[in-house]
């Protein structure tokens, strides 16, 4: 059985616009990264929810790849994200 490839355009979608990279992506592992950098604040200087929950969709979705069969595009059905409190930067 041939180890199936993802082959990701980085610039594509969303991932492109927040700067997203996939570093790891095999059956069993996902890794995706995202800087936080102004352009992924709210209003307020915070974190943009919706941001904080891009790398985990993206990921599912290389993660879902793997799982679907030749032709099946993956897509999220639902995401139930929880925010633990505001972050305006990094460690």
């Amino acid at each position: 059985m041939s180890e199936k490839r993802v082959d990701i355009d980085p610039r594509a979608g969303q991932s492109g616009t927040l700067d997203m990279g996939i570093v790891e992506a095999t059956r069993e592992r996902v890794v995706a990264t995202m800087p936080v950098t102004p352009r992924h604040h709210q209003l307020w200087g915070y974190l943009h929810g919706g941001a904080s929950v891009a790398p985990a969709e993206t990921a599912a979705s290389v993660g879902g790849y793997f799982a679907c069969p030749p032709g099946w595009p993956p897509s999220a059905s639902r995401s139930t994200p929880t925010m633990c409190g505001p972050c305006a930067r990094g460690p």
